[in-house]
């Protein structure tokens, strides 16, 4: 691959890949090369930092809470201000 021939990736804030709703870049974003995104379940309202491929490739598609069916929501990754 030539040198600046990367394709710049593009911002995912505000889109909505399954029950995820992308709100921010997470800071620091990087890890392993791809970014990190605060994104909020919009079946049960936590906010959960999710990387970038997992997004991209369908491979979450809402927080395990709601994925395992739990009751109540045991941990949450960002809390809310």
């Amino acid at each position: 691959m030539r040198k600046g021939s990367r394709k710049k990736k593009e911002d995912l804030s505000g889109k909505v890949f399954g029950y995820w709703e992308v709100l921010e870049e997470s800071i620091p974003s990087r890890t392993h090369g791809f970014r990190e995104y605060i994104c909020e379940c919009g079946a049960c309202g936590n906010k959960y930092i999710v990387r970038e491929d997992n997004l991209i490739k369908g491979r979450s598609t809402k927080c395990a809470c709601c994925s395992l069916g739990w009751k109540k929501h045991r941990r949450q990754v960002v809390e809310d201000e």
